[in-house]
């Protein structure tokens, strides 16, 4: 229910009375705004961690039921003959034989073999097993562990169907025997070195980066002058607006880590090799990886979002608000705001309602998120908005927009969900929920629950009967205290019992959530 049905004066049959209780309650693990998002597909990593060898994008899947266990199975047994092969070297048959035609494109057979290379415990060995599985776009995702000993190496393998059976559609290492994550007390000095070497790039001191940081191996095969080269060649080192340093991993005496410098929503992902010299880790080597393809990735990202932006934006203008709410915010979204709380948000900003144009001012991407500040402008006045949004249905959609003045964080409360029944335990909640009801039911109960509650706000709900086109006048409760809370409304039947047909609830807070519950009344004959 999107819009509440048109008021009418309370026919009798519907004067009930309303019981109000409030419950405290703690909630451990909520999102705000997200949490039901699309896998789009599985992200290039680095060697020797997190890295698909084939990146292509799967074909519709077909031909297999993905969820019986007799195709499970044969999908096990798949992975357990390629490995078998792998295992004997034959690695050629391998290739041709389990490995699907998106993989073959994205990746040829040199780059197969240069990938098993780097892990020998694909022929070394001893015993294998699978954890767990599930569906991701199409493709079947099963954890597969490679024991040696009493240790395993964690490998993640992407399955389509083709041709009647079960093909490799990637293959990604997420942990290796042969390369240890870096413990964390040597991952602060090596952190700490990265951020000293990178601040004194971005303030220009070439001397200081180099001489301050660099190993006697590294300046052996690499000069000053080399260095100020290698710089000039990729100017995101002294031009970046911010950095993320990952996880890194063993390799013998060496520390590898991953560095990702951005600038203007682009991402250019560094390798840094380390080695201890007199108890000091030094710089043993620098490369910047191609980041064509992530990039690339990255603008087709914006262009999507822009489109998005743009669109609702165009929709507004056109005065076509049910457009602009359906075709571009997300399901959370809509779980959140209603149609008309979100018509009620146009008309109060006035440069949304009569917008010109938009500009994307800022830009953060971060897998399936984006957080994107927009400059909305009208013919008096523009104003500075700022967009989350959501990869969602194949396509970039609104989770929230505000102003600086008014951010969406989790200080505002949110009507997590709602559970409706007519059996309820000594604290008032609801022990058997229920959708369905009948006309000789007493008390119908609605728990709310409510996250991030302040004190003095308030809660209310009114009843529709949607047949009738008739309402109970709203009921409310202020809330006495901060924190998140159970809110529970007590509808009593009228006398005659409750009329049949579908009803509506719709739950408001005084700081704007919004969620509407639905639930029907069948005679009880």
């Amino acid at each position: 229910m999107n819009q509440n049905p048109p008021q009418k004066k309370i026919p009798f049959f519907l004067k009930g009375i309303v019981f109000i209780q409030i419950v405290g309650i703690s909630v451990l693990l909520y999102l705000l705004y997200w949490g039901k998002n699309e896998t789009r597909r599985p992200e290039l990593g680095w060697i020797p961690t997190h890295q698909p060898i084939a990146i292509a994008e799967p074909e519709n899947t077909k031909n297999i039921d993905s969820t019986s266990q007799k195709n499970l199975e044969q999908m096990f047994q798949s992975i357990r003959n390629q490995l078998n092969l792998l295992k004997n070297k034959k690695i050629e048959e391998n290739y041709n034989q389990y490995t699907s035609k998106e993989f073959k494109t994205a990746t040829s057979l040199e780059q197969f073999e240069q990938f098993l290379k780097q892990y020998p415990e694909f022929e070394e060995f001893q015993n294998l097993r699978f954890g767990d599985t599930n569906l991701e776009n199409g493709l079947r995702h099963v954890k597969v562990y490679l024991g040696i000993g009493k240790e395993e190496s964690t490998l993640d393998y992407w399955m389509t169907p083709e041709d009647g059976t079960w093909k490799i559609w990637g293959i990604q290492v997420e942990k290796s025997l042969n390369y240890p994550t870096i413990p964390a007390s040597e991952m602060e000095p090596l952190s700490q070195a990265i951020k000293e070497q990178l601040s004194a790039l971005h303030d220009q001191d070439l001397s200081k980066a180099y001489y301050a940081f660099a190993s006697k191996d590294f300046e052996k095969s690499t000069s000053f002058d080399g260095f100020k080269s290698f710089i000039g060649d990729y100017p995101i080192f002294t031009e970046y607006q911010s950095y993320q340093i990952l996880d890194g991993v063993k390799e013998n005496n060496l520390r590898l880590i991953r560095v990702v410098l951005e600038k203007e929503g682009q991402k250019y992902p560094v390798n840094y090799q380390f080695i201890n010299e007199k108890n000091r880790w030094k710089i043993w080597g620098m490369q910047i990886l191609d980041n064509t393809e992530e990039n690339t990735q990255t603008s087709e990202d914006m262009k999507e979002i822009k489109e998005t932006i743009q669109g609702q934006m165009e929709a507004i203008r056109n005065q076509d608000i049910s457009k602009a709410y359906y075709a571009f915010t997300s399901h959370d979204f809509q779980e959140e705001t209603s149609r008309d709380s979100f018509a009620k948000f146009i008309e109060m900003n006035p440069v949304i309602a009569k917008n010109t144009s938009s500009e994307i001012v800022n830009q953060n991407l971060d897998e399936n998120r984006a957080d994107i500040t927009v400059k909305i402008s009208s013919n008096k006045n523009s104003k500075i908005y700022h967009y989350l949004l959501t990869y969602e249905g194949n396509r970039w959609r609104v989770v929230s927009i505000h102003t600086d003045a008014e951010p969406p964080s989790s200080q505002h409360s949110i009507i997590e969900k709602g559970v409706l029944g007519t059996e309820v335990d000594l604290q008032g909640k609801v022990v058997q929920p229920s959708q369905s009801f009948t006309t000789d039911n007493k008390n119908i109960t609605l728990n709310l629950y409510i996250k991030n509650a302040k004190k003095s706000e308030t809660v209310s709900a009114t009843l529709y009967h949607v047949e009738s086109n008739s309402h109970i006048e709203p009921v409310s409760v202020t809330l006495s205290e901060d924190g998140d809370s159970v809110v529970s409304f007590v509808f009593s039947s009228p006398a005659q019992g409750w009329p049949e047909g579908t009803y509506h609830i719709d739950t408001k807070t005084s700081s704007g959530a919004e969620k509407t519950f639905e639930f029907q009344v069948k005679s009880g004959k």
